[in-house]
């Protein structure tokens, strides 16, 4: 399909307008793979973009001795990265933290803001904060803000997440805390959001007298590689469900918020969770198939994996007037064929007579755009039934592609909007929603 069509305000694409304050960022667990695989390259994409402020600093902090010439490398590209090497768990470490950043903060004028990345197992998250909090490092009198990443999944069901909160939540406040997921951005999230809410085509007709079913994918081709350790005590479920999957379906199934102020969006997610039928492994067992790929069982970590589903499809219904009746059904796995992420809405026939009906895909990536099928007359074809496909790809109509999910989402915790980051009470309904799932004693299929 054409963009000739589309408005000059489309045209400019996805932006922002707003700066990023002068600030340093943290990095705990510098050496580590996340740092190295997603965080380096995330800051480079930022800087590519010129997203970061001019006083912007980066410090590692970690067990390892790193040599002078790899510090660079912890975020490549960049100026002004250090690195401290350090105990997680001495007071003394913290001290001496605490002196370089008083340094480096006068040195790239970053007025005392800090962010806080816990790249680090989640065992370490209450030690680090509350030594982070003794030593000052937290506080608002400091000179600037201070906010803290912590990375999914958080907690392995609702009772540690909730004791693991506790803990975290007597050094900082839930408007400090974000909750990463790499997955998603949040121009992904938006985009969908905006579609359907804003779109005088669609909201009408966003509702159980029109839509039959909607599905929600996200399929990865690679396997659990050297995360075999980490994935073989979470799975799929804990992996990708508990945040990645129930925000996508979030973003499709919550009712318009009354203005896109963060917490006004944030509400509506937490009014949606709430209204999840809840799972019944008696009455709803054959909605949700568990798998788990060939050789998974083989990769680095994974020897006592034989229970730990790589797969899941799973169909659940919104109890509200909205939705009520209407499966959704959510899939997400490793290894599989194709890499997608997408959201398939079908809608009820308008016309009884075998004349099809309309669907729309929202595809969010590799290559995000929108696909629209609507049921129309084929010339010469005996019965004249047909179907009209129409393709749109954003790349072809917006000026800029948008920042990939890491780097976005990045940003935004540069930013402080906390818009699509999972909020205290929204991870409560999540896992509570998946607890029966969860201990159901279920086991995979191969």
């Amino acid at each position: 399909m054409s963009s000739a069509g589309v408005s000059a305000a489309a045209r400019k694409g996805p932006g922002r307008d707003r700066p990023v304050e002068p600030c340093g960022l943290v990095v705990f667990g510098a050496s580590g793979s996340l740092a190295r695989d997603r965080l380096g390259p995330a800051l480079g994409e930022l800087r590519r973009r010129r997203l970061l402020p001019e006083g912007f600093f980066v410090l590692g902090f970690g067990r390892a001795s790193l040599e002078a010439s790899r510090i660079p490398g912890l975020a490549p590209g960049l100026e002004n990265v250090h690195y401290l090497q350090g105990d997680y768990a001495a007071r003394a470490s913290y001290e001496a933290l605490k002196l370089q950043l008083q340094i480096l903060a006068n040195r790239y004028d970053t007025r005392g803001n800090l962010l806080f990345y816990l790249a680090v197992p989640a065992f370490l998250y209450p030690t680090i904060l509350m030594l982070l909090d003794q030593t000052g490092l937290l506080e608002k009198d400091w000179g600037g803000w201070s906010r803290v990443i912590v990375e999914k999944p958080f907690g392995r069901d609702a009772d540690a997440a909730a004791a693991l909160d506790a803990q975290l939540r007597c050094h900082v406040e839930e408007s400090q805390l974000f909750r990463m997921d790499h997955v998603l951005g949040r121009e992904t999230l938006r985009d969908v959001l905006t579609l359907r809410t804003a779109n005088a085509l669609f909201e009408p007709v966003w509702n159980r007298d029109r839509i039959d079913h909607v599905q929600i994918s996200v399929l990865e081709t690679a396997g659990i590689a050297d995360r075999g350790a980490y994935y073989g005590s979470a799975g799929v479920l804990r992996d990708m469900f508990q945040e990645t999957m129930f925000q996508l379906l979030a973003m499709i199934a919550m009712e318009p918020p009354p203005s896109l102020a963060p917490e006004a969006i944030r509400d509506e997610i937490v009014k949606l969770f709430r209204s999840l039928k809840p799972w019944d492994d008696a009455a709803d067992g054959h909605g949700a198939v568990l798998g788990q790929y060939s050789g998974c069982r083989d990769e680095a970590g994974s020897a006592d994996a034989s229970v730990t589903p790589t797969y899941a499809a799973i169909r659940l219904e919104i109890d509200n007037w909205r939705w009520r009746g209407i499966p959704f059904y959510l899939r997400s796995g490793k290894c599989l064929k194709q890499a997608a992420i997408e959201v398939s809405v079908a809608f009820k026939p308008a016309f009884p007579a075998g004349v099809g009906s309309d669907s729309l895909i929202l595809k969010l990536a590799p290559i995000p755009g929108l696909g629209l099928t609507l049921p129309a007359r084929q010339p010469g074809a005996p019965d004249g039934a047909g179907a009209l496909d129409l393709d749109l790809d954003w790349a072809s109509i917006f000026s800029s592609p948008p920042l990939p999910a890491y780097p976005d989402r990045l940003h935004d915790c540069l930013l402080g909007d906390l818009t699509t980051f999972q909020r205290r009470d929204a991870l409560d309904e999540t896992w509570r929603w998946l607890a029966p799932l969860l201990n159901s004693g279920r086991t995979p299929c191969t």
